[in-house]
C-alpha cells in the first residue's frame, strides 16, 4: 500500500543526542528530512554554530531541512498578535532572516550541498533576489560609513548564488497565480513544489489552485512530484511481509 513518509521533528538543544536521533529518524524509521523551526528562542538560529554538527550531519544523509516559521521574538511584532505577528508578516520574515543568517555565517561554505526548503513561495525572499539581497556585494564602496565594509560578511556565494543553488520553495498557503508564476520566474521550474498549510487550508483548495494556474504539462509534473522526488520525498510502498 502506498504511502507517504514524512519530515522528523528533531529538538535542537542537546546537539550530540539531536545528530544521532536525526540519523535514527532518517536511517531506521525512513523519515526523509528534518522539519525544523525558524528559531529556537532568543538569538538562536542555526547560524550559531553549536547548531553546525546538526547541518553537517543533514548534509552527510542527503537529507533536506524544510525550515518552517514560527513567531518572531522581536517585541515589536507582538503589539498587534497573530494579525502581525503570524502569517501576514512575522512568519514570513522570522523564516527569511533565518536562511539569510545561515548564509551570511557562512554555513553554505562549510556545507556546500545542504539543501534547505522553505514554505509559502519561499517566505518573500524570491522577492529580494537578486538585486537587493545581494546590494552589499554588488555595491562595496558605496557607503562611507564607517565599518560599513569591514562588518559586511566574508563569504564564497552572494546571497542569491546560495538562494538558487541550495533552496527550494513550495506552494504552501499560497493562492496567488501571479506570485507563483513570479516565484517560478525567479527559483525556476525545478526548484518549486507543490505543499499545503494542512490543517490550517483545505487540501481540495491547495490541488484546485495549482491546477487552475494551467501551468505547462511538464512544469505542472515537476511541481506537484518530479521536484520533490529528487530530494527522496514521494509515495514509497509498504514492503510484502
Amino acid at each position: 500500500m502506498p504511502f507517504a513518509m514524512g519530515f522528523a521533528a528533531i529538538s535542537p538543544y542537546n546537539v550530540a543526542r539531536s545528530v544521532n536521533e536525526l540519523e535514527r529518524a532518517i536511517k531506521k524509521l525512513g523519515f526523509v528530512g528534518w522539519l525544523a523551526h525558524s528559531n529556537f528562542g532568543k538569538n538562536n538560529y542555526f547560524d550559531d554554530k553549536k547548531y553546525w554538527p546538526l547541518l553537517e550531519a543533514a548534509e552527510a544523509l542527503g537529507i533536506p531541512i524544510y525550515i518552517h516559521p514560527t513567531t518572531p521574538l522581536m517585541n515589536e511584532f507582538g503589539k498587534f498578535g497573530f494579525a502581525l505577528a503570524g502569517p501576514p508578516l512575522g512568519f514570513q520574515f522570522d523564516a527569511s532572516l533565518c536562511l539569510l543568517r545561515m548564509i551570511y555565517a557562512g554555513v553554505f561554505d562549510q556545507f556546500p550541498k545542504l539543501t534547505i526548503i522553505l514554505g509559502h513561495l519561499g517566505e518573500t525572499i524570491p522577492f529580494l533576489v537578486p538585486d537587493r539581497i545581494d546590494w552589499a556585494y554588488s555595491n562595496p564602496t558605496i557607503s562611507k560609513l564607517p565599518g560599513f565594509i569591514k562588518e559586511r560578511p566574508v563569504i564564497k556565494k552572494t546571497p542569491s548564488e546560495v538562494i538558487l543553488e541550495n533552496v527550494y520553495v513550495t506552494t504552501s498557503g499560497r493562492f496567488s497565480k501571479t506570485t507563483l508564476e513570479f516565484t517560478i520566474k525567479i527559483m525556476g521550474e525545478d526548484r518549486v513544489m507543490l505543499a499545503t498549510d494542512y490543517p490550517y487550508e483545505d487540501l481540495e483548495q491547495s490541488m484546485n489552485f495549482i491546477r487552475e494556474c494551467k501551468l505547462p504539462a511538464t512544469v505542472f509534473k515537476k511541481i506537484c512530484s518530479e521536484n520533490a522526488g529528487k530530494l527522496g520525498i514521494g509515495l514509497h510502498c509498504l514492503p510484502d511481509r
